[in-house]
């Protein structure tokens, strides 16, 4: 475990932290998040699927969980996130913790496939 030390004391510095901003982190640490690909049979746009995710200290993805969306698109967006996303480590006083933060993936429909009222 590492330490920190605050007013002459030592104090444990936690592995893994939880954000109250999560947008801040993305816009900071997050390196690649492509377009996932629609999965076959499924036309419909502007979609999404919100994930849990931990990002471990080295920037990769440990852990992902569904929070919500559409139950037809939640195994492509955890391979799309899995394959495709990367963040910088995150540091707390020089030393790399593990992240719990929420994704969200979206998925659009290639262009010329939507449909028009």
């Amino acid at each position: 475990m590492n330490f920190a030390i605050l007013h002459g004391m030592s104090i444990p510095l936690p592995n893994r932290i939880g954000l109250k901003d999560d947008e801040e982190y993305k816009r900071n640490c997050l390196i690649s998040s492509p377009p996932p690909a629609l999965p076959s049979g499924i036309a419909f746009a502007d979609q999404k699927v919100t994930l849990r995710a931990i990002v471990g200290k080295d920037g990769t993805i440990l852990e992902l969980s569904p929070l919500g969306g559409d139950s037809a698109l939640l195994e492509a967006a955890i391979d799309s996130v899995r394959q495709s996303w990367s963040f910088r480590p995150l540091k707390l006083n020089d030393m790399p913790v593990e992240v719990v933060t929420q994704l969200e993936v979206r998925f659009c429909a290639p262009s010329g496939m939507i449909e028009r009222p």
